[in-house]
């Protein structure tokens, strides 16, 4: 959840229906919450954000906004929707320059005033055969776990870091060896000291790691 100025906070969540295609149609709200993070009875859209769930919301880099970026069920991107800063506007989200395989994503406003996303950095860019239950796309190629950094909002990516690529078995009859890197979260301790834990090796486990923003630019090893 984000904290606003008043106290208040938002609450992502996204909404499964029982009939028009399980997961598939899914799409993405807002859930008001009191100071003390009991529900109320306001709840705010996302329009035309079917397929596009799990919303992590930062502030933009002036303060004057807020900035939500969404996990794709049809695996092809991360989406970006831009709301004003009491949170109850939001626009159309759209796709940006980031590839998404249907998993989970967080985004982080650093410290050093970068933009930084967790991400598995695979997708499917091409048709794929639907599965019977539902529209949804399902490639379960959760790997390689990456961060990116953006210094402009979200509107390019240019510094991007694996990870954690599994069990770095190759070629297409391995596809589904390599285990699963999921539900990645990320938090800054110290200035530009990024804490990361992710499931690993199908949800047998926990992994944590600590790395600096400067090994994500290059500056150190």
């Amino acid at each position: 959840p984000h904290q606003r100025d008043d106290g208040l906070w938002l609450l992502p969540i996204y909404r499964s229906l029982e009939t028009g295609g399980n997961f598939g149609h899914d799409y993405s709200e807002l859930l008001l919450l009191d100071s003390e993070g009991n529900a109320t009875d306001q709840l705010i859209s996302v329009p035309e954000s079917i397929g596009r769930v799990h919303g992590s919301i930062v502030t933009s880099s002036n303060g004057e906004k807020l900035l939500q970026f969404f996990r794709s069920r049809k695996a092809d991107f991360i989406y970006r929707s831009v709301g004003t800063l009491d949170g109850l506007k939001w626009s159309a989200p759209e796709a940006i320059d980031l590839p998404n395989n249907n998993s989970s994503i967080q985004a982080l406003r650093l410290k050093s005033g970068r933009l930084a996303i967790i991400f598995n950095r695979f997708s499917l860019h091409k048709p794929y055969e639907q599965a019977s239950w539902g529209e949804a796309i399902w490639p379960r190629t959760r790997w390689p776990l990456s961060v990116a950094l953006s210094s402009d909002d979200g509107e390019t990516w240019p510094w991007i870091k694996d990870l954690d690529h599994g069990d770095g078995f190759a070629g297409e009859s391995n596809w589904f060896m390599n285990g699963q890197l999921a539900y990645p979260t990320i938090l800054e301790g110290f200035p530009g000291e990024l804490h990361i834990a992710y499931s690993w090796g199908g949800r047998k486990a926990i992994r944590y790691l600590c790395l600096m923003e400067e090994q994500i630019l290059g500056i150190i090893p």
